[in-house]
């Protein structure tokens, strides 16, 4: 029966025209029986003249009673509707995709029921196979989540059976927590379609995607992707219906439909990616409201499941479309003793008691948000922070331990960071780095290193990579090549390119100079607000005696410095260049050529003249002393100048500040002029230099850490490249600045609070960790606690999974273990069991290393629950023989897209056909029959026999010789 199906789009009355078709052939043979021959002597004579007449009767009653099957058969092919091509004319085959993105758990009220959007896909997919079945033809639908579009969840012939399956199968799914594209759903369909030589090719092929229609999806910068993926499905002659089941219903025309309002935690982290214990540290929580309303709410804060009510706090106000930062301030504690570490120790052993003593604390933070509608399940988000006794500090000495002497990198550096509480400086040489755990270390300090093993290269852009800090203190060790080749072949791993050779030294006399007669700082902050540099700045002035003696110039900017944003200034030396009469010339025409374009005689600008007057003259006085600080100084009054009050006393009138001129659109360009002048005036080459890599970043400093040289050296160079540790005058500010660098390399996400760490990353994204396999063992317990919100409605908490995973065997000294990606949010910890060490005790089952990781969904992404417009989901047909995409509501439009078959009742050849042959028939019918005849012949005219008898032509006769 399904043939038949699939080759008339009436099939019962084909059957019935093959059964009817059989009656003239009974009738036939009912005729055939109807006469007896009776034996009758006077026609015997007659015989011989009807054999001769034989074959051609039966011809003409075959060919008469062919007529009549062939008319039969013709009116009920007509009626029956041959499609002629097969199935394809009318059925076909329908993907429908489900988007299971967590963006689908956006609910509504539905009479006083809460329902989501994924409620109402699952309902149009049971829908969409309840009336397919019932459209004509053969339809097969496969049904897909968009998180799994490798195999279907459901597939079969369209009709009530396949509708009941699919109630019993899709009322069980839930929408995942993952963060999924629906244009990769259409991708993935066109690629089955593809891959498919089965699939006839005059076929229906529709896609139905049922989804949110979010803005985010299909709209800004995935609007160009979705167009031209829709574009290649429709031109590959399938059809696209997209169907929006969100809330409320899509109104008609370009109108931009409503979505709900919603808020999102979007991120929680920590000012630092290891915490001290005991100390007050500062957490910030990022709050959006994507709704189009000012909204409020309330923030909660829980340390390992129990509510913090020091952190928890209101938010009056959130501006639609925005976001607010929570921040809130928490003291945490280990959740065990803590190492027992011993100066006198190994310093193996020093790592290992560290590692297998490292504590972790999880935060949760939840926010209250309107339970009937929007998107519940992004209101909390999960943070785990690694807390610490004290702060390990990996300090790399390219000397050795002659660098702990006086007057040496390390000593400065461990100095610096010993006065601080919270930090623990760990000096090892550079062959003891491959014995150490840089894991343990969130900081590495490499000073005046020469060269390192490529293997530990390696180990070092891994794990700035992760999210540590890696700081470089160049000095007379240093080789430019080596270095060089990790700015181009590392990522960066060293910040800049390096000059051959480092600046010569300056003599003892011209240092007294520089500090006694020279009033221009020796070095420059160009941020003011830089984390390092904010708290020395407003002495920035002193810093007049302290001489860099030495530096290592960098290579020109642009070689180095692609101006991305990754590279950033915090110290620049004063520009030397001031020295060199004709660079002086230069600048000097360049201020005088920019006082001219000043608005002297404009009558608009009248009010400005006193405060341009003296801007002026203060230039003109600087270039006459030839004095490099008095011009940077005098252009830059010029440019921040904010103007003067009123002098009651003096009867002085209010000046206005040259600032309000500048920011006129006429003066921009002069202001931007006279920045850059400044910039070339001050500054010189770079002293300390920082760049984002990866998670982490990299500090270099152009000079040494410390005060002596490590080298043989005689004259100048013995004494050093700079005083700043001790000997100068300025030697309080490096410790002060020592302190602000540690501190912002522990910062996290590059050293901006509110950028997540590397323990947190998004629910479904792949999980690696590349160990050193003489630390472990391979063997991995693992934990997970899933995410437990207070605030969905209707949430049942799971119990902690527990398993355990092995990590790949050693390949090249390294293990890699992996673990399948998290599917919902929550903590995963990790327990790694130590390798044994010849000579220290076996570790048991309650040994191993701890680490643990935060996974939590796209909230920034899903949580946007704004709808795109129709415009961009619909697209004209691109030509003939293509699809088309049609935006439709639940249970409307798919009919329109399946287009009436083509059958034989629509083409005139059929009906000539069926009219010739019944012509014929009819034709044929009187030539057989025995109608009255009437036969003309020597003027006898005779009737015919009656009806039942065969009409014989007479032929002359001879009987006896008589005619």
């Amino acid at each position: 029966m399904e043939i038949l199906f699939s080759l008339f789009l009436h099939p019962v009355a084909a059957v019935i025209g093959g059964l009817l078709a059989t009656l003239p052939i009974i009738i036939h043979l009912i005729r055939r029986t109807q006469y007896k021959k009776q034996p009758w002597a006077a026609m015997e004579f007659l015989l011989a003249a009807q054999k001769r007449m034989r074959k051609r009767m039966v011809l003409e009653e075959w060919i008469l009673l062919a007529l009549r099957i062939l008319v039969i058969l013709l009116v009920a092919f007509l009626l029956s509707r041959w499609l002629g091509g097969g199935a394809a004319g009318v059925g076909g085959e329908h993907f429908v995709i489900l988007d299971d993105s967590i963006s689908m758990a956006d609910a509504r009220n539905d009479r006083g029921t809460r329902k989501t959007a994924f409620d109402s896909a699952m309902e149009e997919g049971i829908r969409l196979a309840r009336k397919l079945g019932a459209t004509r033809g053969i339809h097969h639908l496969h049904f897909f989540l968009l998180s799994s579009m490798n195999e279907p969840v459901l597939e079969g012939r369209a009709g009530e059976d396949l509708a009941r399956q699919a109630e019993l199968k899709l009322a069980r799914l839930k929408p995942s927590y993952y963060s999924l594209d629906p244009t990769k759903g259409i991708a993935a369909a066109v690629d089955k379609w593809a891959a498919s030589p089965d699939a006839l090719v005059s076929s229906h092929k529709i896609l139905h995607l049922i989804t949110d229609c979010r803005d985010a999806d299909f709209g800004g910068q995935r609007q160009e992707e979705s167009r031209r993926l829709m574009t290649r499905l429709v031109g590959s002659g399938a059809s696209l219906r997209i169907v929006d089941v969100s809330d409320p219903e899509r109104p008609n025309g370009s109108a931009i439909p409503i979505g709900h309002d919603n808020l999102s935690i979007t991120g929680l982290s920590c000012e630092s990616r290891i915490v001290v214990e005991g100390a007050a540290t500062e957490f910030v929580a990022t709050i959006k409201n994507f709704g189009s309303s000012p909204r409020r709410t309330f923030f909660h804060a829980r340390r390992d499941g129990v509510e913090d009510f020091s952190a928890t706090q209101p938010v009056d106000e959130i501006p639609p479309g925005q976001e607010v930062k929570v921040r809130f301030t928490l003291v945490l504690g280990r959740n065990n003793l803590g190492p027992k570490i011993s100066s006198g120790d190994d310093p193996m052993k020093r790592d290992r008691e560290r590692l297998l003593h490292r504590s972790w604390v999880r935060l949760t933070g939840e926010i209250d948000d309107q339970t009937t509608t929007g998107l519940a399940e992004d209101n909390v988000r999960d943070l785990v922070v690694e807390v610490v006794h004290k702060v390990p500090v990996l300090v790399v000495d390219g000397a050795g331990r002659s660098g702990m002497m006086p007057g040496g990198d390390s000593f400065h550096i461990d100095a610096a960071l010993s006065a601080l509480r919270d930090f623990d400086p760990e000096i090892r040489t550079v062959e003891e780095l491959s014995k150490t755990r840089l894991e343990l270390y969130p900081i590495v300090f490499m000073l005046n290193v020469g060269e390192l093993p490529p293997g530990e290269v390696d180990r070092l852009l891994n794990h700035v990579s992760e999210g540590a800090s890696l700081s470089w203190f160049v000095g007379d060790r240093t080789r430019p090549a080596f270095v060089n080749g990790l700015f181009q072949d590392k990522n960066g791993l060293f910040p800049v390119l390096l000059a051959p050779k480092p600046a010569d030294p300056i003599s003892p006399q011209e240092k007294l100079d520089a500090r006694l007669l020279d009033e221009q700082p020796k070095i420059l902050f160009p941020d003011p607000t830089h984390p390092v540099v904010a708290g020395v700045y407003p002495n920035r002035l002193d810093f007049r005696f302290l001489p860099v003696d030495r530096h290592w110039p960098a290579q020109a900017r642009f070689l180095w410095d692609k101006g991305n944003g990754l590279v950033k200034d915090i110290i620049l030396l004063a520009n030397k260049r001031w020295k060199d009469d004709r660079q002086r010339a230069a600048f000097r025409d360049k201020a005088l050529a920019l006082v001219a374009t000043f608005p002297l005689s404009n009558p608009a600008e009248a009010m400005f003249r006193t405060g341009l007057d003296s801007a002026i003259r203060d230039i003109r006085e600087a270039l006459l002393s030839q004095s490099q600080f008095q011009l940077a100084r005098a252009l830059e009054k010029t440019l921040e100048d904010g103007g003067e009050l009123a002098d009651q006393k003096t009867n002085r009138p209010a000046r206005p500040g040259l600032r309000q001129l500048w920011s006129k659109p006429p003066f921009v360009a002069t202001a931007q002029a006279m920045g850059e002048l400044l910039r070339e005036v001050q500054f010189g080459d770079p002293l300390w230099v920082e760049r984002a890599l990866g998670r982490g970043k990299v500090f270099a400093s152009m000079t040494m850490a410390g005060t002596k040289t490590t080298l043989g050296a005689v004259g100048a160079e013995a004494e050093g490249w700079n005083e700043w540790g001790s000997g100068s005058p300025m030697s309080w500010s490096y410790a002060a600045l020592m302190k602000e660098l540690v501190r912002h390399l522990l910062k996290s996400g590059g050293g901006d609070i509110g950028s997540e760490t590397k323990s947190t990353d998004l629910v479904g994204n792949t999980f690696e960790l590349v160990r050193d396999a003489s630390f472990l063992s391979g063997g991995v317990h693992e934990r997970f606690d899933p995410q437990s919100p207070t605030k969905v409605p209707g949430f049942v908490p799971e119990s902690q999974r527990i398993g355990i995973n092995f990590a790949d065997a050693p390949v090249g000294g390294k293990i890699r273990i992996r673990v399948a990606p998290s599917p919902t949010p929550g903590v995963l910890y990790l327990k790694m069991s130590p390798a044994v060490v010849p000579g220290q005790p076996i570790p048991g089952p309650e040994d191993g290393e701890l680490e643990a990781f935060a996974f939590n969904l796209d909230a920034n992404h899903e949580g946007d629950l704004r709808r795109v417009r129709r415009d961009l989901l619909e697209i004209p047909p691109p030509g003939p023989g293509t699809g088309r995409v049609v935006l439709s509501r639940p249970g409307d439009g798919h009919d329109s897209m399946l287009e009436p078959p083509r059958d034989t009742s629509e083409s005139w050849w059929i009906y000539l056909v069926v009219f010739g042959v019944l012509i014929g028939e009819q034709a044929m019918a009187v030539f057989c029959s025995h109608h009255q005849r009437t036969i003309k012949g020597e003027g006898l005219v005779k009737k015919s026999p009656t009806k039942g008898t065969r009409v014989i032509p007479l032929e002359p006769v001879t009987l006896g010789g008589l005619p």
